[in-house]
């Protein structure tokens, strides 16, 4: 292979005008002695290589980077799949030779940093042969101007946070440093949410030791699939923070790790260290572009990617699951219910939340038995059992069968006092069984809650006028008149138009 002539590199190191504003608070990660010195290395470095094929147009090779602490390359993702193998292969060895950087700092603390590298390559004559000659080279590092810690709307994950604690959950491993020294406790990390809902700058807010801090940044690394916060309804970079807590066990459950609310608990047992986790994932070009398209409403284009994701074995559990909430967003529910069966059949520990978004599926076209099946799984997983309690609740009640209505919203409400829809429901569950006094409680519950909350004025209200407390009941209708709830306006004026 023949040198390239002619290489020209520029280096995009954030626009001035953004990165002005916070140049004081980050350094980024820099090539020994200088971009120029960057610019020399890869000149020496890069080689064209040969093309059976001659093209007016324009090949690209893309690379996500990762700079840990150190300034170390530790991660490179190849962005575009229909990339040149034989481009992608060199790209890859001029990246390999790179030497470690200097270490990227926000606000003076050593810090990882994401980048983006494009290598742009044109067919050209060289003698008698055909060369692809690299002609352009962008190495672009994302800063985030304004990093919030709250949003109008904080970021989502598009699968629900019950799927991304699954997924933390399926490859994450307990350190055998740490097993073995009998070392356990919390890691705090927090990352950022950018704009374009990656996750960026991970860092470890309060850790234990290196090996448990290191494995918590490395699964919170792998995240995918938010939607970025908004304010004013633009997209901002939102920082937030996860607990990732390391428990020994010594009963030998191999069924070790479990998701408890907002945190994950990884649990080691001295039979089975590795457990039943997922093959740790390194690369999902198709995923991350299914995502891309799902995050766009572009429900077609999402569909193919996930299939293809499904059919390379990126994260087979992940595209079934994925596939089969567009499946049921476009509302063909067959096929959803087929894919939300396959990605539980091939997931080893209980998918949360591919039984409750199959749950949930259910209970919306009407199924209600079925629906109580999957709840019930993950209510006794002891999994986002706030959720599915809440959920059984709603289709017992839904099926007048009051007693288990009762039963599973009073569990609820224990486990989230301060959450309106379980007062609501139990309230409305109280008042249709009689118990007036005790839906007068609940409805007291909410309102505390939520002082705004119309449907539980008109309720607590109905409650009242059951018990012939009229007065009290015509108060609560006039205001939920008042917060604009239509079934009110008829009953202040036929019931309390002298009040």
């Amino acid at each position: 292979m023949m040198k390239g002539l002619g290489f020209l590199l520029v280096m995009l190191l954030g626009a001035d005008n953004l990165f002005a504003q916070r140049q004081d608070l980050i350094v980024l990660p820099q090539f020994p002695n200088g971009d120029s010195a960057l610019y020399e290395f890869i000149k020496q470095e890069v080689h064209s290589p040969e093309s059976s094929e001659e093209s007016t147009a324009r090949k690209q090779v893309r690379f996500r980077l990762l700079f840990d602490e150190n300034g170390r390359i530790i991660n490179k993702n190849l962005l575009n799949d229909d990339a040149d193998p034989l481009l992608t292969k060199e790209c890859e060895r001029v990246l390999d030779l790179l030497p470690v950087f200097s270490a990227g700092t926000i606000e003076g603390e050593p810090s990882t940093f994401d980048a983006f590298i494009d290598f742009n390559f044109f067919y050209q004559k060289s003698g008698d042969k055909t060369i692809n000659k690299l002609v352009t080279s962008y190495l672009e590092f994302p800063i985030a101007v304004d990093v919030h810690t709250i949003a109008e709307k904080m970021p989502e994950h598009i699968g629900g946070y019950s799927q991304m604690w699954d997924f933390l959950a399926s490859v994450i491993e307990y350190p055998k440093d740490a097993k073995n020294s009998g070392v356990s406790g919390t890691v705090y990390v927090s990352f950022t949410v950018d704009v374009d809902g990656s996750v960026i700058s991970p860092k470890v807010e309060k850790g234990v030791i290196e090996s448990l801090n290191q494995e918590a940044l490395r699964v919170v690394r792998l995240i995918k699939g938010f939607r970025p916060g908004t304010i004013e309804g633009k997209s901002v970079p939102v920082k937030m923070t996860i607990p990732l807590r390391f428990e020994l066990d010594k009963s030998g459950d191999s069924n070790n790790n479990r998701i408890e609310g907002s945190s994950i608990t990884i649990r080691s047992t001295n039979r089975n260290p590795h457990g039943y986790y997922f093959k740790r994932p390194v690369e999902h070009p198709y995923l991350d572009e299914a995502n891309k398209a799902f995050n766009e409403e572009k429900f077609g284009e999402a569909i193919q990617f996930y299939t293809k994701s499904i059919e390379r074995e990126e994260t087979e559990s992940q595209g079934y699951f994925m596939r089969g909430l567009v499946y049921n967003k476009t509302g063909e529910f067959e096929l959803a219910e087929r894919d939300f069966k396959k990605a539980i059949e091939c997931t080893k520990f209980t998918n949360v939340a591919a039984h409750m978004a199959r749950g949930n599926m259910r209970m919306e076209i009407g199924q209600l038995d079925s629906a109580i099946v999957d709840f019930k799984v993950v209510s006794d997983s002891k999994n986002e059992r706030y959720e599915a309690n809440l959920k059984l609740g709603q289709c017992w009640l839904e099926k007048n069968e009051l007693n288990n209505a009762i039963q599973y919203l009073k569990l609820a409400n224990n486990a989230r006092p301060y959450n309106e829809n379980g007062h609501y429901f139990l309230g409305i569950a109280e008042i249709t069984s009689g118990n007036y006094h005790r839906a007068i409680e609940s409805f007291d519950k909410l309102l505390e809650v939520n002082p705004k909350h119309a449907s539980g004025y008109f309720n607590r209200g109905m409650a009242k006028a059951r018990m012939r407390e009229l007065d009290a009941a015509c108060a609560d209708w006039i205001k939920a008149k008042e917060l604009g709830y239509k079934d009110a306006i008829q009953l202040v004026d036929n019931q309390c138009s002298s009040k």
